[in-house]
């Protein structure tokens, strides 16, 4: 199957949006699919106990560290919503 096939609905939901909350959801769209990526291994591979909680927190973290980084469409969605300090 083709993988753009599987991401067509994403792709609808968000086409009447803004442009620029467009960016930032497709930041955040490509932040939560790849932190479920790296979380789906130590499940599959060695037997780990998934844990909501535990996914969540991993995305807040790496989200933080995406802001750190420069993402600015992330820090545009998140502001007010997480605390992002730039060092």
């Amino acid at each position: 199957m083709n993988m753009l096939c599987n991401f067509s609905w994403w792709a609808c939901s968000i086409s009447l949006a803004p442009k620029e909350v467009r960016k930032r959801l497709n930041t955040l769209f490509i932040l939560v699919v790849w932190e479920l990526w790296k979380f789906r291994n130590p499940y599959v591979f060695e037997g780990c106990q998934p844990s909501v909680q535990w996914v969540l927190q991993l995305i807040e973290d790496e989200g933080l560290l995406w802001c750190r980084a420069g993402a600015s469409n992330l820090q545009e969605l998140v502001k007010g919503r997480m605390v992002v300090t730039v060092l």
